[in-house]
């Protein structure tokens, strides 16, 4: 099926969200197999608005690629975000109300450096959703 996946979003972190630490809430859908989660450096300092949006690469008809080789996900900048894949039946991927799943992922990065993230889900057939975000992030500095 080319049909995608459903669109992840993100959930707000709060005050007592440990550093690094970031949860996406995927729709019940069958298709929908693995989410991930791309992540880059955020350089521009004193931005103001909205992120700029990426754009999302998938290397078509290459199922030995599926899923952690199958999508790239060029940043703003023209870089290569990094990447998290979970698959959805993971032990820690916990189901909420109505079918919807929450996945955690773990960003392990440098104190008081700043993050953009996206988020989309994956079908079994390799079909990605639309991106959720950019959404800004700071790994707080470590309290001593």
């Amino acid at each position: 099926s080319l049909n995608p996946g459903p669109i992840a979003e993100f959930i707000p972190r709060k005050k007592n969200t440990p550093p690094g630490v970031i949860q996406v809430n995927v729709p019940a859908n069958e298709d929908a197999t693995h989410a991930v989660l791309f992540y880059a450096e955020s350089l521009d300092e004193n931005s103001v608005g909205p992120p700029a949006q990426g754009a999302l690469l998938r290397i078509a008809n290459r199922r030995d690629l599926y899923p952690d080789k199958l999508l790239r996900m060029r940043t703003p900048a023209g870089s290569f975000a990094k990447q998290l894949i979970k698959s959805l039946n993971e032990s820690d991927v916990v189901e909420g109300d109505n079918g919807i799943r929450i996945v955690t992922f773990h960003i392990d990065e440098e104190p008081s450096s700043k993050w953009k993230l996206w988020a989309c889900t994956l079908t079994g057939d390799g079909i990605p959703s639309e991106l959720a975000g950019p959404q800004r992030i700071l790994i707080p500095a470590e309290q001593v």
